[in-house]
Parts: structure tokens; sequence; C-alpha cells
């Protein structure tokens, strides 16, 4: 009997301390955020100091302001459910940022641009799913409250995208001269 209540109280002070699923799924999301926010920031005050298009620039400003007022909100929550906060971004963010960091004029606006499509697509997607399905009610809203300006962000660089990419083919309405060097086959 004394081995059954011993037993039944080490079961009990076990699952106590046991991390559910939902646990490890808000504290995955939380470190995730926070990792890519940190990048986000690192990232954009790159381009801030290196970008040679003016709107990509104040893009880049918006996204440093935003990106640091989410992390102040991401990080304050994750301290309240007890995940330790990251200083640094994923190494994988801080190759890409090294990439970067070897580009300039509007190579490095591009693959700026291209990099913030890519990384606001994959965040607006990995919102919407806790802002929809979050066990965890603070993530949820944390989630809900983050989605638009991540999705504004996401409008932003895909506009950004889209108007390099037809500032960089020829005016079909310019006609060419004929004789000139350039219009020879």
């Amino acid at each position: 009997m004394r081995h059954t209540l011993i037993l039944a109280a080490a079961l009990a002070a076990a699952a106590a301390f046991t991390t559910s699923a939902e646990d490890v799924d808000d504290s995955g999301f939380l470190l995730d955020a926070i990792h890519s926010n940190l990048a986000e920031i690192r990232m954009s005050e790159l381009a801030v100091q290196r970008a040679d298009d003016t709107a990509v620039r104040d893009y880049a400003s918006k996204l440093a302001a935003d990106h640091m007022h989410a992390l102040d909100e991401i990080s304050a929550l994750a301290r309240k459910l007890g995940v330790a906060i990251p200083a640094e971004p994923e190494p994988a963010a801080l190759e890409r940022h090294g990439s970067l960091e070897k580009l300039s004029g509007p190579a490095f606006d591009a693959a700026f641009v291209d990099h913030m499509v890519a990384a606001h697509r994959a965040a607006v997607a990995k919102y919407g799913e806790h802002a929809r399905s979050n066990p965890n009610e603070e993530v949820a809203e944390l989630a809900a409250k983050t989605l638009p300006t991540l999705q504004q962000h996401l409008a932003a660089a895909e506009q950004l995208q889209t108007q390099a990419a037809t500032s960089a083919r020829p005016d079909p309405h310019l006609r060419q001269d004929p004789t000139s060097p350039s219009s020879r086959p």
C-alpha cells in the first residue's frame, strides 16, 4: 500500500511538470516569432543603410519600427508563459543577412524585397493559423492582433517587387532607332 501511495505521488508530481503539446506549440510559435522579429529588424536596419531606392528604404524603416514593437509584445507574453527569450536571430537568418551585406544598389534592393515577400508570406500563414486555432487564448489574440500588420508588410513588399519588375522592363511605347547599335541583331 505504501509503495502504491509513493508511486501515485511521484506520478502526480511528474504530471505537474510535464509539458503539454499545447505548451510546446505555444513556446515553439513564440520562439519562432521572436527569432523572425529579430531577423526582420536586423535585415531592415541593413536596408535602411544600404537600399538604393528611397521607397525600399522607407519600407525598411517602417518594418524595423513595426517589428521592434511586435518583438516587445511577443517577448512580454513569452516571459509571462516562461519561455526563454533568445537574443539573436537563428543561424539561417544570420546567413541570409550576410548574403545581403555583400550586395549593393538595385541588386540589394531586389534581394531584400524578394526576401521580405517570402518571409512575410510564411509569417502571414503561421500567424493566421495560430490566430484561428491556438488553444492558448493569449497566444491566439497576439497572433490575431499582429496578423494585419504582417499582411500590410506583405502587400507593400509585393508592390515594391512589382514596381521593380515594371521599371526593369523597357517601355514598349518607346521606339528604338533601327539604326542604333543596340537595335541591330
